[in-house]
């Protein structure tokens, strides 16, 4: 890896690259962040978080983006999030939770939404929290590369339209074209 790192996310994205986000290094909690490109066996950086954290999760939603949620900051735990974008290699914010963990887990649900349960809650102590809550959902906006035809998913319930839907003998991508059907 570019940066050693520890307590970091690791979340494979829809290309087959890792996204390797946040953590602790020898020194401090980091907000660097990385991808792993299996195909050429290297590491390559991308932006990075906007802010720091540790013993957090990151999650990959419908959309193809990245959702990092709560973790430490070194001192306090948080409740923020944040999104990453893998087209753009960058990270926005988006809603918080409820409450400050870290150490959880996080789940994408069919509904498009992630539930994040258990960890460590606020200082001093970090008691262990037997609490749930769900994300907000972020659908799918546009279709993703691919030879996607007819409707998806958005990953919160709805769908996307993506190009016509195929009918035998053609196949969604045929004669080359993303989204077109062909023969």
């Amino acid at each position: 890896m570019i940066v050693a790192r520890e307590d970091h996310s690791a979340t494979l994205l829809g290309s087959g690259d890792v996204l390797f986000a946040a953590g602790s290094t020898a020194t401090a909690v980091t907000a660097t962040a990385e991808l792993y490109r299996p195909k050429s066996g290297t590491f390559v950086a991308t932006g990075s978080l906007i802010a720091a954290r540790t013993q957090h999760t990151g999650t990959l939603l419908g959309s193809g983006e990245v959702m990092m949620v709560a973790g430490s900051n070194g001192t306090d735990n948080v409740a923020t999030a944040e999104l990453y974008d893998p087209t753009a290699g960058t990270f926005s914010t988006t809603s918080s939770l409820a409450t400050a963990r870290s150490a959880h887990t996080a789940t994408l649900l069919h509904a498009g939404k992630v539930v994040v349960a258990g960890g460590s809650g606020a200082p001093p102590s970090f008691p262990p929290l037997a609490s749930a809550e769900l994300s907000s959902c972020t659908p799918l906006t546009a279709c993703p590369v691919g030879d996607d035809c007819g409707k998806i998913d958005d990953g919160c319930g709805g769908k996307v339209q993506c190009g016509p839907k195929c009918t035998a003998p053609e196949t969604c991508g045929g004669g080359g074209k993303h989204h077109v059907c062909g023969s």
